[in-house]
């Protein structure tokens, strides 16, 4: 059960960012689900937010098509990292997201 908590915020923090701006364009919450499963391994391995950035800007190139300079992807990567460190949610507890942007 923690585990699909655990990928359904991670999939709440991916669509809040948003980096290709198509959240309010879409009623589909899946767009960036391909970067669920491996952005979770990641933190569970203990990647740290450079890391994090390492791979986000490589699958952002790569499967995207997008230049990961024209993105934020150091911010997202700090604040996956730091709610992955700190924020994540206990077992009987809801999700709760990292305040700011």
């Amino acid at each position: 059960m923690q585990v699909l908590s655990i990928s359904a915020v991670l999939r709440l923090l991916l669509n809040e960012w948003d980096f290709i701006g198509v959240r309010d364009l879409s009623a589909h919450d899946d767009e960036y689900d391909c970067l669920v499963g491996p952005l979770m391994a990641r933190l569970m391995a203990g990647a740290n937010a450079d890391e994090v950035a390492a791979f986000l800007g490589d699958d952002i190139e790569g499967h995207f098509g997008l230049r990961p300079t024209d993105i934020d992807i150091a911010g997202f990567a700090a604040r996956a990292v730091a709610w992955w460190r700190g924020d994540r949610p206990r077992l009987g507890q809801g999700p709760r997201l990292i305040s700011g942007r």
